[in-house]
C-alpha cells in the first residue's frame, strides 16, 4: 500500500546538519517518500514518510554537538516497525547503508537492528507486534468501501479488454512481426518520441503504441513519422501496454523508452540476438540481493519461448506489477490496480526468493514487485534467467545531488552506448530538490528548443512554460543547454561526441507513418 495512504499516529523529530542532504538521502538511500521541504530557499525542515509514520528532519543550532559514532542498542532517536526485519536489513544492506547493525534483541528481546543516518541519528527498525499493526495500518474497509472498489475493478477489467482487443486487431494487420520494438508514450511527450526515434535506423522494426494523446497529437504522427503507430483511446500506463504485448506476441519481441537514446545502433541487432534459455535481455539491472540481478525495461528484449515455459508450470506470465493487496496503481488519469500473486505463482517464486514472516516470497524492493519483476522471478525459477548484455547498474533510488559526480548517486548507468534520463515522464510528480528539479526542466527545455518547431502547436506553449519554470529554480532558459552537456559529461561519463548527439537539435520530421 502506498505510503500516502497510512495515517500517521507520530512524528520523529531529528536534527541534521543540511537538511536538503538530508532529505536527499532518506529519499534515495532509505527509500523515503518526501512529502516537503519547508523553509525557503534554505529550507530548515523536510518531511519524509515511510512505515506509516512521518519523520521531521530538522535544521541542526549552529555548533549543536553530535552523538557517538556506531549503533548499539537504545536510546533511539526514532524506531520504525515493519513487518519484515531481515527483509529490510537486507535492503538496505544492499543499498549501502553506514553502521547497520545486526539484527537481534538488542537487550530487550524484541527482532530489530539500528543504524545511525547522515545527521548521525540512532535509528531503529523493529518487528511490529499486532497493536502497533493496528496504529499504522489503515482499518479495514468498511461494506462500502469494498463494493466500490469491487465496482472499480469490474470497469478497468471492462475497458481493458475492449482495449486489447482493439490492440489485438492492430497487432494482426502488422505486416511485419518479426523482431518488434515497441515504444509507449503519453500525451504532451512527442519532443522526446521523435528524438529517441531518431537514433533507430530505418531498418529496425519500430512500432509506436500512444495512451490518451490529443487529436492534434494523433494526426501529426499521422502525417510525419514513418512507423507503424497504434493509439489507446483512454489513457493507459506501461504497465498495462506490457501486458498486452505479452498477450498478444507469438515472437519475441522488444521495448524502448521514450527518454532512453541508443547512440550504437548496432545495440538494436545484438539485444535482439536472445539465447533460447534466457528469459530476455537486457542492458540495464540491479543486484536483488539473492545471487543474481533483475533488469530493468528501459530498453529490452523478450524471449517469447520463456513466456511459453512458465505458462507450462501452470501459472500465468504476467509481466505486471504485484502486491498483496490488490493495491490501487501509482496512476492518476484512470483506476488500475496490482495484482495479487496466485497460489501457483507463490510457489514458483519460492523456488528463487526465500520466506517473509508470512512464508510469503520476500518482496525485493519497496512494498511490492515492480514491471516484469515477478515475471522475470518466474522465468528463473522455469529455467530461464535473465541475460545482461551490457552490466549498466540501475540502482532503484531517485537522484540526490545535481552536482555530484560519483556514479553511485545516480538512478543508473549511462555510457557512450546509452543514454537514459530517469523519469522523464512523471518527474513533475515527484517534489525534487531545486537542483535535480532544474535538471530535468533543463532536459525537457532542450529537447522543446530543438523540436517544437516541428510539433503541433501546443508544444510551443510547453517550451513557454518550462522556461518560466526554470526561471523559478534560478536557471536561465539560455543556460539550459550548457547545463545539461556539463551534466552529461561530468557528473555521468559521456564523451562529448555522444554528449553532443543527445543534445543536438533534429534536421526534419520523417515522412508519413503506417497507421493500424
Amino acid at each position: 500500500m502506498a505510503p500516502a495512504e497510512l495515517p500517521v499516529t507520530g512524528v520523529a523529530c531529528l536534527l541534521v546538519d543540511d537538511v536538503e542532504a538530508a532529505a536527499g538521502y532518506y529519499r534515495s538511500v532509505l527509500s523515503f517518500e518526501q512529502v516537503a521541504l519547508l523553509g525557503g530557499a534554505q529550507p530548515q525542515f523536510a518531511i519524509m514518510r515511510k512505515h506509516g509514520a512521518a519523520v521531521l528532519l530538522q535544521q541542526s543550532p549552529p555548533g549543536a554537538g553530535r552523538p557517538p559514532a556506531g549503533p548499539g542498542g537504545p536510546p533511539w532517536d526514532a524506531i520504525f516497525l515493519v513487518d519484515d526485519v531481515e527483509g529490510e536489513h537486507h535492503q538496505l544492506k544492499i543499498r549501502g547503508v553506514d553502521s547497520l547493525g545486526e539484527v537481534g534483541g538488542n537487550g530487550i528481546g524484541w527482532d530489530s537492528f539500528d543504524f545511525r543516518d547522515c545527521g548521525g541519528n540512532l535509528i531503529c527498525i523493529g518487528q511490529s507486534a499486532g497493536q502497533f499493526l493496528a496504529a499504522v495500518r489503515p482499518a479495514p474497509p468498511g461494506r462500502t468501501d469494498r463494493w466500490r472498489e469491487r465496482r472499480q475493478r469490474r470497469v478497468a477489467q471492462r475497458e481493458e479488454k475492449r482495449l486489447l482487443r482493439e490492440f489485438r486487431e492492430f497487432h494482426g494487420r502488422l505486416a511485419d512481426k518479426h523482431d518488434v520494438y515497441y515504444m509507449f508514450f503519453t500525451e504532451d511527450l512527442l519532443h522526446w518520441v521523435i528524438k529517441a526515434e531518431s537514433f533507430v535506423p530505418a531498418d529496425v522494426n519500430l512500432v509506436l503504441v500512444g495512451a490518451g494523446l490529443a487529436a492534434d497529437e494523433q494526426r501529426w504522427i499521422a502525417e510525419h513519422m514513418r512507423r507503424p503507430f497504434h493509439h489507446i483511446s483512454l489513457p493507459v500506463d506501461d504497465v498495462t501496454v506490457w501486458e498486452f504485448l505479452f498477450a498478444v506476441s507469438g515472437e519475441n519481441f522488444g521495448w524502448l523508452d521514450i527518454d532512453c537514446f541508443v547512440l550504437d545502433q548496432g545495440l538494436f541487432t545484438e539485444l535482439a540476438r536472445v539465447d533460447s534459455r534466457a528469459a530476455l535481455n537486457c542492458v540495464w539491472s540491479w543486484d536483488s540481493g539473492y545471487g543474481f540481478r533483475v533488469a530493468n525495461t528501459h530498453f529490452m528484449f523478450v524471449n517469447a519461448a520463456a513466456i511459453s515455459a512458465v505458462q507450462q508450470r501452470g501459472v500465468a506470465a504476467s509481466p505486471g506489477t504485484y502486491d498483496w493487496h490488490g493495491s490501487v496503481r501509482k496512476f492518476p488519469p484512470r483506476k488500475c490496480f496490482m495484482s495479487v500473486p496466485s497460489a501457483g505463482q507463490r510457489a514458483l517464486l519460492l523456488e528463487v526468493l526465500p520466506a517473509d514472516p508470512e512464508g510469503r516470497p520476500r518482496l525485493l524492493e519497496g512494498d511490492y514487485f515492480n514491471t516484469l519483476v515477478v515475471y522475470q522471478l518466474l522465468a528463473r525459477a522455469a529455467g530461464y534467467p535473465v541475460a545482461e548484455i551490457r552490466s549498466l547498474a540501475r540502482r532503484c533510488r531517485a537522484p540526490a545531488d545535481a552536482d555530484s559526480t560519483d556514479p553511485e548517486d545516480w538512478p543508473e548507468d549511462m555510457s557512450d552506448e546509452l543514454f537514459h534520463l530517469y523519469g522523464i515522464s512523471y518527474y513533475k510528480s515527484h517534489d525534487y530538490e531545486p537542483g535535480i528539479r532544474g535538471l530535468y526542466l533543463a532536459a525537457e527545455y532542450v529537447m522543446l528548443d530543438n523540436t517544437a518547431a516541428l510539433l503541433p502547436a501546443r508544444y510551443a506553449g510547453q517550451l513557454t512554460s518550462v522556461a518560466a519554470e526554470l526561471e523559478s529554480v534560478g536557471l536561465r532558459p539560455d543556460a539550459a543547454r550548457d547545463r545539461l552537456r556539463r551534466h552529461l559529461t561530468d557528473s555521468r561519463g559521456l564523451g562529448a561526441a555522444a554528449a553532443e548527439r543527445v543534445l543536438e537539435p533534429l534536421p526534419a520530421a520523417g515522412p508519413r507513418a503506417v497507421v493500424g
